[in-house]
């Protein structure tokens, strides 16, 4: 790879993207997760353990908002 890693956005913070996305996001070379968002405090806080250099916020728009964030990952539960 060449060039900077790809700044990566996550949206939703739950057991899933804590126990995968983030992860894998924080250790792959290519890329960096720099944002995280939840509405739920306890979600982002622990997302925030996983990659603590990642700004949180609890809205989707506000992380899509981010000049760092080049890509997004979609973690949210699937519609009931």
């Amino acid at each position: 790879m060449t060039g900077p890693p790809v700044g990566v956005g996550v949206v939703g913070c739950g057991r899933l993207a804590r126990g995968v996305h983030l992860p894998v996001g924080a250790r792959h070379p290519a890329a960096r997760v720099v944002a995280v968002a939840d509405p739920d405090p306890a979600a982002l806080a622990a997302a925030g353990r996983v990659v603590p250099g990642a700004a949180r916020m609890p809205a989707a728009a506000d992380l899509l908002a981010r000049a760092a964030v080049a890509a997004g990952v979609i973690a949210l539960p699937p519609a009931v």
